[in-house]
This record gives C-alpha cells, structure tokens and sequence, in this order.
C-alpha cells in the first residue's frame, strides 16, 4: 500500500511536534510514487477533534465533489484546494520523499489520466492503469476504432505484390501470354494474350507501389507539421531498404555460387521463353559495385544488378530513393503553401514537367496530391456526402483503369500502340528533338514512365480511397496478413520461381507430363514454397531493416548516455577484491600447497 502523512499542528504542542506531527491515512499518492509499504492510522490533536463527529466523515458540501465522486469513507480523497479553509491546515514538506498528499494537491500536480493510484502505484512505480472504457449507452454505436494503418492501401499493395509476382510467373514459365513473339504451346495462351493478359499480366500494375509508398511517407508531416517526421525519413529512407536488400543479394550470390540456378539454363528448352536468364558474380567487388550503385544510380537507367538477380524487380529501387528525397522536400514546400489554387497549381506545374520529362517524379507528386487532399482537405467526405458528384466521379475512373489497362489489348487486336506515339512527344536530353525524330523513337522501356501508367495508378487509388466496396474487399484478413510479407515477396519471388521452379519443371518435363499439368504443378509447389517460406524469412528482413534502422535513428537523434566503465557501477579495485581468493593469500590450499600471489 502506498501510504500518505499530513501535519496537522495544536498549538498546545511544543514547536518541534508541530513541525513534525503528520496525520496519517489511506488516501492514495496523487502523482507520487513510494516504495514505502505501510497501513494507515489517522491521529488528531485533541483541539482538531469535534465532539461527536466522525473525523473520517466527508462533509455534505464536499460530497458533490469530482475528487471524491462514488468513493467515501476513509479512501475519499479531497483535494487541498476545495478542502473548507476551516479545514485547511498549512504544512511545510522537508523533502519531496517527505510531501503528503495534501502537499502534492496544493502544489497543483494533477492525477495523470491512465496512471494506476495506492497499492499499485507503490508495486509498479510509472506502470499505466488497466483502464477499460465504458461500454456505449444503449442505442449508441461502437467507439471508433483507432488504426495505425490504412487496411485498404495495405490491402492494395499486397495485391499488386500477387500480381507482379503472377506476372513474373507467366514471364519465365507460359510467355507468349504476354510476349507474342514467342511461340505458344496451345492456342488458350493465344487467346489468353488477347483477352486477360494485358489486364492482369500488365506492368503498369508497378506504378501504384510508388503514389501509396509516398502516402506512407508523407501522412505523418502533413498531420503534425514537425521536421522532425521529415528528418527521420530522410535518415531511415536508405538504411531501411538498403540493409534487407544486401542481405538477400548476397544470400542469392551464395546460392547461384552453389549452383541452386543450375536448371534454370534447361528452362527454354521446355517452356521456349528467353526471358530468365542471370550469372554468378566475377568477384564479391562486383556485388559491392552494383549494391551501391542501387543507391546513386539515376533513373531511368536500368541497374547491372539486373543481370546478376533472380528476375530484374531491383530497377525500381533507385525510382523510390531518389523520388523518396524528392516529396519528403516536396510536403515541405506544399505545407508552406496555404492558399488552396496556389497548392494545387504548383502540384499540376510540378506534375507536367516531371511527365513531360520522363520522369518517375509525377507518379511521387501525385500521390502526395492525394494524400493532401485526404488529410487536409478531406475530400473523400466532401465527395461522397455529394451522390451527384461521387457517382460520376467513380464511373470516370472506372473507365480510365479499364481503358489504361486496355491500352495493350488494343496495340494486340489493332496494331497501334498509344505508348510508342504519346513517347515520341518527349525530349530526347542529348539533341533536345522529340523522340520521335531521333534513333531512340519507340515503346518506351520498362525502366520508363508511361502515361497510361501514371493515369491507372491515380484512378486506381481514388476508386479503392472512395468505394466502400472495394474497401472491404481489400481489407480482407488474407491481405492484411499477408501486407507484412510484402517486402519478402518483391525481393525472393524470383529466386523461388528460378531456383525450385526451373528444377521442379525440368522433372515433370522428364518425367513425361503434358506441359499443361507440368505448369500447373509448378505453380502450386512454387506459391507453396514461397508463402511457407514468409513466417520465417520476414522477421529476420524486419530485424535486419526495421530494428537497426531504429538503431541508427536513436543513435542520430538522441543523446549518448554517459560514459561509464564496464566495471560500473564497481571501481575496478573492488571487482579484484571479489575476483581475488583471500584463502589462498592467507594460507596453504587443500593440497598442503600455498596458492597465494607471486611476489
């Protein structure tokens, strides 16, 4: 029990008991926190007595008060300030070790919200109270939830996760679904080219993992305004991507070293795709060359790490880091900027040029627009407490995703592609003509932005912030569990589909099964290996990223604690006092032969 001690002085007293006298009681510690376990006694100076009256007894005017609220009797706590000045007593605490609750009170030090009082206060000095909040009145609906995350742009990101992986898949094992001039096993790939394929098996799919990483980065300075937010990302940014990643390129280093790709080169013989294809390192400098040259490379160059990696999904890291220093100083401006047409004019200004020179930086910038404009704006409650204006607004984006998607069926059916023709406008940096007038006229190159792209990953994003429906698909237990594994997905789905695929298809094949059954089965063992393979590769990818990455912002943002010797809190003489063995000193050890130190 935590007990408290107020003096409550008699004038009939000698000066030194008036200085010292304490009333004793069990009224909780407001604030303070003693390790002192003892029961409570209240004593009274017989001129503080009233004759008949209980003096534990609350008086009808304090009854009302918050203090005391549904608690009476002797664990009533009355605070100093509303105590009757008849009442009132004036004490002088010695030490803080020595203040009552009386003292605490006056001082003015409020009860924390949250913080446990009494017995369990003392066992657990600065614990927090198990709190339970009141059950909802009859009628009233549940409190809201309070969420770390948004469930559905996790839900969207591990679906784009799925399908970049199932991309991939079809790439390396069933490629004329998405390359028609490689020939087709059985006229369904054909058909499946021309129907599905550009819908699911679509590289602008990548596009949405840029404007949702930049909500991710950008909510928390819009919410609060602080630098500081903005300076730990700058100083997380790399560290966090960087360390997972040199760990899982030198683990597939070891692993091709070892030959684990070896029936990756049999593969064309059997599916007749020449897409995967990688080599082992010359040397361990060539993997320190081309890990660093990740960080510093500037897009839209595609890394050499591509040929040295299982399947080439690496390219996209040098667009996140370097976009990623460019809205983290992008918020900054925007926050700074408090007329709304100024805002939104310099987010078109800053958009146009970044599409029209080529650059990853619009898909950055619209994703901080809309981030804007959810957290300061609030537009999605203004646009779907408006049915006029919602509706319209999905359908347009409906349709915007469908015929972004339907760019490539049409290049497929038609022949003409809006790529090739909306990538010839562009400059070319070294002549400063249009592309079109230059050698490099063509479809543009995976490591390029297209246009299509950048529409499908903002139509995209609004249709999943605003439709409850696609919410809720979305923010399904299998994408929420699956979220955290995301990281782990994008970097081995290669490894497992060129290493354990390449090897399992070159067994059916030998074994004589259609190719139908071989590429089915390849699949299921392939997403098998790959999902049971998460529980285990994730926590170490989260230790090597998240906690040293924490590390190393404390480190940089805190300061070090003192120094102290290894010894502490003992001086080095007392720690060879307690390692020295006085018996041997003193005299002979049990075989009749002194042990002591040499002298």
């Amino acid at each position: 029990q935590a007990s408290s001690t107020t003096l409550i002085p008699n004038s009939e007293d000698p000066p030194w008991v008036q200085e010292h006298k304490r009333t004793l009681s069990q009224r909780p510690l407001l604030g303070h926190h003693d390790s002192t376990a003892a029961s409570s006694t209240t004593a009274f100076s017989p001129s503080t007595q009233t004759p008949g009256v209980n003096p534990f007894a609350t008086p009808a005017s304090e009854r009302n008060n918050p203090y005391v609220g549904s608690q009476s009797g002797p664990d009533a706590i009355e605070p100093f300030s509303e105590i009757p000045l008849n009442r009132q007593q004036p004490t002088t605490p010695a030490t803080p070790a020595d203040r009552s609750t009386a003292d605490l009170l006056a001082a003015g030090k409020p009860l924390p919200k949250g913080e446990p009082e009494g017995s369990a206060a003392a066992a657990n000095p600065g614990a927090k109270a198990d709190v339970k909040p009141n059950p909802p009145a009859a009628g009233a609906g549940a409190p809201p939830v309070v969420r770390t995350r948004v469930d559905y742009l996790a839900g969207l990101v591990a679906v784009c996760s799925l399908i970049v992986s199932c991309t991939h898949f079809i790439l390396t094992f069933v490629p004329h679904a998405s390359m028609e001039y490689i020939d087709a096993h059985y006229s369904s790939e054909d058909w499946a080219r021309r129907t599905i394929g550009p819908f699911f098996f679509n590289e602008i799919w990548v596009g949405l993992f840029f404007t949702t990483s930049t909500r991710f980065l950008t909510t928390g300075y819009l919410r609060n305004g602080k630098l500081r937010t903005i300076a730990e990302k700058i100083v997380c940014r790399t560290p966090r991507l960087m360390i997972p990643i040199a760990a899982v390129i030198l683990f597939e280093y070891f692993l091709m070293d070892l030959g684990a790709t070896k029936y990756l080169e049999y593969i064309p013989s059997i599916t007749w795709s020449t897409w995967p294809s990688t080599e082992v390192y010359n040397n361990f400098g060539w993997f320190i060359n081309e890990t660093l040259q990740i960080i510093y490379l500037i897009p839209n160059a595609a890394p050499q790490l591509t040929w040295n990696y299982c399947t080439g999904v690496l390219w996209t890291i040098p667009v996140q880091l370097q976009n990623s220093w460019l809205v983290l100083l992008g918020v900054v401006i925007i926050k700074e900027i408090k007329t709304p047409w100024k805002r939104f004019g310099y987010y078109g200004f800053v958009i146009i040029n970044h599409w029209y020179g080529l650059s990853w930086g619009s898909y950055f910038w619209f994703g901080l627009m809309m981030a804007d404009l959810d957290i300061t704006y609030k537009y999605r409650k203004f646009i779907q407490s408006r049915w006029w204006v919602h509706y319209p607004m999905m359908t347009l984006a409906s349709i915007l995703v469908f015929v972004c998607l339907a760019n490539d069926l049409l290049s497929i059916w038609v022949g003409w592609t809006f790529s090739t023709e909306e990538r010839n406008i562009h400059p070319e940096f070294q002549s400063g003509y249009n592309l079109g007038q230059t050698e490099e006229a063509g479809y543009p190159d995976y490591t390029e932005p297209k246009l299509n792209g950048l529409v499908f990953a903002v139509a995209s994003q609004y249709i999943v912030e605003l439709s409850t429906w696609v919410q809720a698909c979305l923010s399904t237990r299998v994408f929420l569990w699956l979220f955290p594994h995301v990281f782990t997905i994008y970097l081995i789905h290669g490894l497992v589909f060129w290493t354990i695929g390449s090897l399992v298809c070159v067994f059916f094949a030998a074994q004589g099964l259609a190719y139908w059954l071989n590429m089915l089965l390849t699949a299921l063992i392939c997403y098998v290996t790959l999902f049971a393979s998460l529980p285990i590769i994730t926590p170490v990818m989260e230790m090597l990223g998240k906690e040293i990455t924490k590390g190393i912002w404390i480190s940089a943002s805190e300061a070090p604690a003192p120094w102290r010797p290894s010894t502490y809190p003992f001086t080095i003489d007392e720690i060879r006092e307690m390692v020295y063995r006085r018996d041997d000193e003193e005299g002979e050890g049990y075989d009749g032969k002194g042990k002591g130190r040499a002298t």
